[in-house]
């Protein structure tokens, strides 16, 4: 689970000193709102966008979960509670929604994609995310039904065809301790996303 911390730096980060417009515009009221599905995929960043919300006294309830498939206009929360503390977290919560769901659909393509060829086939994701996006990321990943694979450049020595370091050699050679990751998609190693053709610049 991403602590509640990593979550609250969004906001912060959005309003450091609170929402002065809804603040001085919007009263003391509550109201009821609900977050609608926009497009097909695999909805994902439900879970952080609940706890997001319930922080700031907006009772949630979740009509749809985290990795399922969703058609166009499919309430995925109903929201109930204090105005000032739904506008307060919207945007932050459909932007974490929005993302993780797109990185989840896109996933999920690659892994039917490659299943349909070879079932032993891994998709695995980069360590290439955007700075302080990498939790979310990864578990849209996971979400999508892909391999995590390295978090961080701290997890293992990854061999890469004509680099320094590759340990996939006959006589096993290569740094004291190396861990064998060729990325070869013929022997159920993780393949890139790219090399699918899933890569930023597919879209």
């Amino acid at each position: 689970m991403i602590p509640i911390e990593d979550l609250l730096r969004f906001i912060r980060e959005d309003a450091p000193w609170g929402d002065v417009t809804s603040e001085t515009v919007v009263p003391d009221v509550t109201c009821r709102a609900v977050v609608r599905a926009k497009s097909q995929g695999i909805v994902a960043g439900l879970s952080e966008a609940r706890r997001l919300f319930e922080h700031f006294g907006v009772t949630v309830r979740e009509r749809s979960a985290d990795g399922r498939a969703v058609a166009p206009g499919t309430v995925l929360l109903d929201l109930d509670g204090p105005a000032r503390a739904i506008l307060l977290v919207e945007r932050t919560a459909l932007n974490i929604i929005g993302r993780m769901s797109g990185i989840a659909t896109r996933t999920r393509e690659a892994v039917e994609a490659v299943r349909a060829v070879s079932p032993d086939v891994r998709v695995a994701a980069t360590r290439k995310t955007a700075p302080g996006l990498r939790a979310l990321d990864k578990k849209a990943v996971i979400l999508g039904g892909g391999d995590p694979h390295r978090y961080t450049l701290s997890d293992m020595v990854l061999g890469l065809a004509g680099r320094p370091g590759r340990r996939d050699q006959k006589d096993g050679s290569g740094p004291p301790g190396a861990r064998q990751e060729s990325g070869d998609p013929r022997r159920g190693r993780p393949a890139p996303l790219h090399a699918l053709g899933y890569g930023p610049d597919q879209g």
